[in-house]
């Protein structure tokens, strides 16, 4: 596999890039042997991406600190003040990071989207988003200030935090930590220590905080004089906080560093399903899709005028029909079912005696929020 191929705003993305003819099939061949075609299955990327609003409902207003100039300084091993519920937080990989992570090109700015600037345990999650939303959910009224700094409706908790994806920060990060104060949301600024457990959204920004359940967001100018509150840690540099740039386009997959092996693997978006897989090579794509996203299955050089069968594995759904033309070549809008469970899924084009079945990843739909 490559790496991963994003596509630009409403664009496609190809599932191949390089024609393959099929075989020849030779005069007395079996009819019914099973050949393999071509095809290049097209993703309207992101175009499903749904929108939540609150719907009128009531929130508490964000509050901002009275002593905005000072930062508070968060260790990766310590919830610090005014925490939002009880760690969730699953393991500690500071101690297994490098030194130092890839160039940013611009002193003090990474973007979201770099790989290898995260980093996980492939195969672990490090953050059990579920009993957040759980513990959020147990209280409503805090449950209804969490969601006031995350900038979504309180009933779009749990799918907000499904979309969001778990890894460890390798660098010391400014944001702005939203914590609980009585029973309002104070927005502060604020440092986070490397190693730090938390919840990507798919532009590669920190919006939740693990180990405090705070919600975060992008931080604030402050005056070059500010001051910090609490205890800073081994190898802190006040000059050397990163401030995470947005990537310009949601991402199909994030590239982190792995702290068991060394070597960067691609980690699909989401929380319900943790979906590792290994770094793609180009030209391969992954293809990453959404329950009810629409796309577009196209091929080429599949036999003239036969007609073809698009179905989806589970649920086992036929998703469209479609003829071939007198090229050979096709072209059809598909539906991904709606009841699709996040997770691993084959795409199966079947027909004139050739079949293609394509992985996709199906991820939960995305729900635009964020501390802003």
């Amino acid at each position: 596999m490559a790496p991963v191929e994003r596509s630009r705003s409403g664009g496609e993305i190809p599932f191949a890039r390089s024609p393959i003819r099929p075989p020849h099939r030779p005069p007395g061949i079996v009819r019914h042997r099973k050949l393999l075609g071509l095809v290049s299955v097209v993703l309207l990327a992101w175009s499903a991406a749904l929108f939540y609003q609150d719907g009128g409902e009531s929130q508490p207003n964000v509050q901002q600190p009275a002593n905005p100039e000072r930062i508070l300084l968060q260790s990766s091993d310590r919830p610090g003040p005014d925490t939002f519920t009880s760690s969730v937080a699953q393991a500690s990989v500071t101690s297994r990071l490098p030194s130092s992570i890839p160039d940013a090109g611009t002193p003090g700015r990474f973007s979201g989207s770099s790989d290898g600037f995260y980093a996980a345990t492939r195969g672990t999650s490090g953050c059990d988003a579920s009993e957040l939303g759980t513990l959020l959910k147990a209280s409503p009224g805090k449950a209804r200030s969490w969601a006031a700094a995350a900038r979504v409706a309180a009933a779009d908790i749990t799918p907000y935090i499904n979309s969001l994806t778990p890894a460890f920060t390798r660098a010391d990060i400014r944001v702005t930590d939203y914590g609980l104060v009585g029973d309002r949301p104070v927005g502060r600024q604020a440092v986070m220590g490397a190693g730090t457990a938390v919840l990507l959204d798919r532009t590669g920004v920190p919006r939740v905080r693990c180990i405090s359940g705070n919600p975060l967001g992008p931080p604030r100018t402050v005056p070059s004089n500010a001051g910090y509150i609490g205890s800073g840690w081994a190898g802190f540099r006040p000059d050397a906080a990163i401030v995470v740039q947005p990537a310009s386009e949601p991402l199909s997959a994030f590239i982190l560093f792995d702290v068991a092996t060394g070597q960067n693997f691609a980690r699909i978006p989401g929380s319900v399903a943790l979906i590792d897989v290994d770094k793609p090579q180009a030209p391969t794509v992954l293809k990453v899709l959404q329950p009810g996203q629409r796309s577009t299955v196209s091929g080429t050089l599949w036999p003239r005028t036969a007609p073809l069968t698009i179905t989806f594995d589970n649920p086992e759904d036929p998703l469209a029909e479609a003829d071939a033309d007198s090229s050979g070549d096709f072209s059809v809008e598909v539906t991904i079912p709606e009841d699709a469970e996040p997770g691993m899924h084959e795409l199966t084009i079947a027909g004139g005696g050739f079949r293609v079945d394509q992985t996709v990843y199906v991820i939960p739909p995305s729900v635009m929020g964020g501390p802003a």
